[in-house]
């Protein structure tokens, strides 16, 4: 279902699979955001490095952004990082010493015209940022400021909200209002609806035009792309047997990717959607994360479970009352024992009782296509050599 990168990628045989799970927390995977209207938006930002959780596990959905925090989110969707770092020599803001740990975000991001200050000469870093003041900055960084007209007596945000629900920045927004702080979670939805924006840029004389397929998250990728495939293989394994990558590599959809910084070889038999751009000639994947409502989890204990008939797995709910559950399993279902694939498929690697199943279905069929089996077998050490 994915096309082929744009970036080179190596093309491999499909047959390959991804790496085994691992009881990390993977990008985007925040308890709290499961099930919620903002629960991809939280994802794609957070696999692209633009908002980042807390140290306890937590995204923080419901938390209001500070002036601060939102500067620097700017920065680095406009791929300006590096630049602000070199930032340097004294704020223009009196309450922004050079010291402070986005001084040098918050000082370029005046300088572009992409925020303002409070006014006294102050910024107020630590204040939360309102609907309205997002919206404009949002609208000015995609450059369609060109497209607000202020109307006598008409409120200093009025158009910049207009402008910004034209162009899409708004869209899925829930529960914002103009006034109010901006929760992360509502920054990270309008930010992942401005980083899929087309630029508008100046064309010749004094006209501007909208660069159609031009958006900041292109930019970021450096002519990379976004895509969706199964993680077919890693180093340890693939679905179908063996594997010849290297630690660094994953095959999705058929094609070699280096996994970068990011943990893409925990996503073993799940479908993605990840971020690929080409570094130094290899396609290195810039972030990761399952898609939603396309992997369907379900972990039995194999003490529970009753029966595997016609690929119908049959298993108790709760140990005492024996309520039953009957799942689908795939004809060609693909098992990874211990980290490693099986080699054809047999019922009793799954019937015993010492193991541990997570069923994975990755097309969203209501039919599991893996099952990641953990057994361990515990014994006395009686003779070392």
């Amino acid at each position: 279902e994915s096309a082929p990168p744009v970036v080179e990628a190596s093309a491999v045989p499909s047959a390959s699979a991804a790496p085994t799970a691992t009881t990390s927390r993977m990008e985007g995977e925040y308890e709290e955001i499961r099930g919620k209207g903002y629960e991809s938006a939280v994802q794609r930002v957070s696999a692209l490095g633009l908002m980042t959780g807390y140290e306890d596990g937590s995204f923080g959905a419901e938390k209001n952004i500070t002036r601060a925090e939102f500067a620097a989110i700017l920065i680095r969707a406009s791929n300006l990082e590096s630049v602000a770092n070199m930032e340097t020599g004294p704020s223009q803001y009196s309450d922004v010493p050079s010291e402070h740990w986005a001084s040098g975000a918050i000082s370029l991001a005046t300088r572009l015209g992409f925020v303002n200050g409070m006014g006294d000469g102050k910024f107020e870093p630590e204040s939360e940022i309102t609907y309205e003041q997002a919206a404009k900055t949002f609208v000015c960084i995609l450059g369609y400021s060109v497209m607000v007209k202020q109307q006598p007596g008409a409120s200093w945000y009025a158009d910049y909200m207009r402008v910004a629900s034209q162009i899409g920045i708004l869209k899925s927004v829930q529960g914002a209002q103009v006034g109010q702080p901006l929760t992360r979670a509502q920054a990270a939805v309008m930010l992942d609806n401005t980083i899929n924006t087309d630029i508008m840029t100046m064309a010749e004389g004094d006209s501007y035009q909208i660069e159609r397929g031009s958006t900041l998250l292109n930019n970021l990728l450096d002519n990379g792309d976004s895509l969706k495939g199964v993680v077919e293989a890693n180093s340890d394994t693939s679905l179908t047997g063996t594997s010849s990558l290297v630690k660094e590599e994953v095959i999705i959809g058929g094609y070699r990717y280096n996994v970068g910084t990011t943990n893409a070889a925990d996503y073993l038999g799940q479908y993605v959607q990840f971020f690929v751009k080409d570094e130094d000639g290899t396609a290195t994947i810039q972030g990761i994360f399952p898609v939603k409502n396309r992997n369907e989890m379900l972990e039995v204990d194999g003490r529970d479970i009753i029966s595997i008939t016609n690929n119908k797995l049959t298993y108790a709910t709760e140990e005492n009352d024996f309520n039953e559950e009957t799942e689908s399993l795939s004809d060609s279902l693909a098992v990874i024992y211990n980290g490693k694939a099986y080699p054809g498929y047999s019922e009793q690697v799954l019937l015993s009782p010492a193991a541990k199943l997570k069923l994975i279905d990755n097309s969203g069929d209501g039919v599991y296509d893996v099952a990641m089996v953990r057994e361990n077998t515990i014994a006395k050490v009686e003779r070392v050599n």
